[in-house]
């Protein structure tokens, strides 16, 4: 299920963006389901959703940078992607009944049109991708990965495992082959107060790439990943992917 969210506003954090738009879609997660809302986000020991079974990406338009802002002329777009039914028609319901919504006391949206997407499918054991939001792999030590390190493949590959075990009791059918075809190294900003409190650093790095990128695998394995997102940090606005 794929839902696109038009927001109206002027300008949005630089850095928090991907927080200010999960912030929003949780608040809708919450009114329209406290019930889900606390079994995803509250309660520990659910392991169902000990990943999150959606990702989203921001899409900015007509936008420039003022100091720590994007100020924006142009709508610009939220994409959500889920295979759970109930958990997307809540959101898409939610988001036609939310009509503003302001984040940290100073950024106030607006929600324009919303729209269910037409899914595409994947038909066969292979799959041209291109990222919607970066795709970010780490290694079990917590390290970003570049795409031309040596364990990058087997690092994708845990991490798809995980979250298709997470969402349906089993792992991959089939391990992924992964191939880049036009990827280009994308390293985002955030400001996270926990990293700055244990490091006294402001800003957090995250390396990613975007770009278009061959997928080998089970093809069950892959529309699930096509709706679930692929790498670390999907519910958090990365590894949204569409089908080229």
């Amino acid at each position: 299920m794929r839902i696109l969210v038009e927001i109206i506003t002027e300008k949005i954090p630089l850095n928090n963006n991907r927080y200010l738009t999960l912030s929003l879609i949780k608040n809708v997660l919450e009114k329209q389901s406290p019930e889900l809302f606390k079994a995803m986000y509250e309660d520990d020991e659910n392991y169902n959703y000990r990943t999150k079974p959606f990702t989203y990406s921001l899409k900015l338009n007509d936008f420039k940078i003022v100091g720590d802002e994007f100020e924006l002329k142009g709508n610009s777009t939220i994409s959500i992607s889920t295979p759970d039914p109930v958990l997307g028609s809540i959101l898409y319901n939610g988001f036609l009944l939310t009509k503003e919504y302001e984040y940290n006391k100073k950024y106030k949206l607006s929600i324009g049109r919303v729209t269910l997407l037409k899914e595409k499918k994947v038909i066969s054991n292979e799959v041209l991708f291109k990222t919607l939001s970066p795709l970010v792999i780490k290694n079990r030590r917590g390290e970003f990965l570049k795409i031309d390190n040596e364990n990058y493949e087997k690092e994708l590959n845990y991490i798809a495992n995980k979250v298709l075990e997470s969402y349906r009791g089993f792992g991959l059918k089939e391990s992924l082959i992964f191939q880049p075809i036009l990827m280009k190294k994308r390293v985002a900003k955030e400001k996270i107060e926990k990293f700055t409190k244990e490091t006294n650093k402001d800003i957090f790095y995250i390396t990613g790439y975007e770009g278009v990128f061959k997928l080998t695998g089970n093809k069950e394995d892959l529309n699930l990943i096509y709706n679930l997102g692929l790498g670390v940090r999907r519910s958090s606005g990365f590894g949204m992917l569409q089908i080229v």
